[in-house]
């Protein structure tokens, strides 16, 4: 099949599982809140539920390497999203909702680190790795879609049950549509190699800077909606500002994907796209229309990009690992993202309004780039030492089995040293017995030739020994033979230990080095 019709699938996969799944209570919490189902409080207890699942989710497939794991979270997650949505239908107050946004949740972050870690090999070894980033802009468009059916439900008067049906509806359309085509892990998942050639240096630091991005965003991505309905007083113009937002994440997606490769360009885009959307969060605080307006375009354009471009980057620093390191730094997006609801309750509890969180997001959001921006300033050196301890068991991991494969290889070497050693002994003993044989032949000779002795014995004198002369030479050369061979695979033995010790001094002095920024 072709790769293009798998990363169309994919692309499809992320819409209906992020787009639907787990961005559909943004465009769903004025019609909630206007019901009296829940509060602001409460909405933002409900969206940390939701982001605790995604943690749950990003951390359990983190460890699920088969091909059958691999897959059977990627059903289970597009699945579980169709299925809890139509749950939702029948869900009324804090709990039930609180529930199924969890589950929501994992799901969701399932659907979202198998696809990544399918979709981008497979790019690459199609050789189309932009068409591999644009299918994050899939989420974008699946917010764009539930953003306009939100508006078509509102304008004809429908409550938030009949919109948690069309949702899930709609996904399950999408979900049939593409289950024949989605990506196979038994061709893309290959073997994990060997831990002594993928190095982690760099991922520590992205996994602290993902989360914080993580924290920035979530604020006014879950609570734009209800900011624009508060300006609007429930207008139609403030459903615009959902699939707005949606859209202008999409087309960041493909602006970043057309841009120019560099060895660091990654990094300083990535920059670039924290610092964008921090001004987007602190436009927010405006709270007017104008100021919602620049905060969906500086804030929702960045957004899918950014995460495009963390991934990306993760595979530039461990090209090898891009399901585990998927996994880990979704882990700590979404420990970031639980802390924004929650930092979002407790600011409406306490100020009764959002503006204290939104200030506490866009510092985050400043602090995440100035961490990038430092590393490329630090001595190698110095970053390496800093650098966050997030992998360091897995480190410890990687050093113990390299010197349990280096011990191996030395043991190797002496075994076939010792055995070496142990025939060119064996040589020389069957070469001395050899010796003492003929010396006790030829001074015991049998009686009677003794008269034919004693005249070979006067011809080998007159003729200069001739005969004995070719015995000894071909004697030496069978020995000179023997040595030979000795000394060449003593040589061998000598040449394999030597490599193998360059190898580790020079491993050894990559490590102390480190990786570059």
């Amino acid at each position: 099949m072709s790769p293009l019709i798998r990363l169309l699938a994919s692309f499809i996969a992320l819409m209906m599982a992020m787009g639907i799944g787990r961005f559909a209570l943004t465009p769903q919490l004025p019609h909630l809140l206007s019901e009296g189902q829940i509060d602001l409080t409460a909405a933002g207890l409900i969206a940390a539920a939701n982001y605790l699942g995604y943690f749950v989710g990003a951390v359990d497939a983190m460890f699920s390497r088969r091909p059958e794991q691999v897959r059977r979270r990627l059903l289970g997650g597009l699945w579980l999203c169709v299925l809890l949505t139509l749950a939702s239908f029948w869900a009324n107050g804090f709990w039930s909702h609180l529930v199924l946004r969890f589950g929501t949740g994992v799901a969701s972050a399932w659907v979202l680190v198998m696809i990544t870690a399918l979709s981008q090999p497979l790019a690459a070894a199609a050789g189309r790795p932009r068409l591999g980033a644009l299918v994050f802009a899939g989420p974008g468009l699946g917010i764009f879609l539930t953003g306009l059916l939100a508006l078509g439900s509102n304008l004809l008067g429908q409550t938030s049950a009949a919109l948690w049906l069309v949702y899930a509806g709609v996904g399950l359309a999408m979900l049939l549509g593409i289950l024949p085509f989605l990506p196979q892990p038994a061709t893309t998942v290959a073997a994990a190699p060997s831990v002594a050639g993928s190095g982690n240096h760099g991922i520590g630091r992205l996994g602290v800077v993902y989360g914080l991005y993580g924290l920035g965003y979530i604020i006014p991505a879950t609570f734009l909606s209800q900011m624009a309905n508060a300006q609007f007083h429930g207008q139609w113009q403030a459903d615009l500002f959902w699939p707005c937002f949606g859209l202008a994440s999409a087309i960041g997606v493909v602006l970043v994907s057309l841009r120019r490769q560099h060895p660091q360009g990654t990094r300083y885009w990535l920059m670039a796209t924290l610092w964008l959307q921090a001004a987007g969060v602190f436009a927010c605080l405006l709270g007017s229309g104008p100021g919602l307006a620049l905060g969906v375009i500086l804030c929702g354009t960045p957004f899918l990009a950014c995460m495009q471009l963390v991934m990306q980057r993760s595979r530039e620093l461990a090209p090898h690992a891009t399901q585990r390191n998927a996994g880990l730094l979704t882990a700590c997006f979404a420990v970031g993202q639980l802390s924004g609801p929650l930092l979002a309750a407790l600011s409406s509890h306490f100020s009764g309004g959002l503006q204290p969180a939104l200030v506490f997001a866009g510092c985050g959001l400043l602090v995440a780039g100035g961490l990038l921006l430092v590393r490329s300033l630090l001595p190698k050196g110095f970053a390496q030492a800093t650098a966050h301890p997030l992998l360091s068991a897995d480190k410890r991991d990687t050093q113990q089995h390299q010197h349990r494969a280096d011990n191996e290889v030395e043991a190797q070497l002496f075994a076939q040293q010792h055995d070496a050693e142990r025939d060119a002994e064996q040589r020389r003993h069957e070469r001395k017995h050899r010796q003492v044989r003929r010396q006790i032949t030829a001074q015991q000779p049998e009686p009677g030739q003794v008269t034919e002795e004693r005249h070979h014995q006067s011809l080998e004198q007159h003729t200069g020994h001739r005969h004995g002369g070719q015995a000894d030479v071909g004697d030496l050369a069978a020995e000179d033979r023997d040595q030979q061979q000795a000394n060449e695979t003593d040589n061998q033995l000598i040449e394999q230990r030597q490599g193998h010790r360059r190898f580790r001094q020079a491993r050894s002095a990559h490590h102390h080095r480190g990786c570059p920024p």
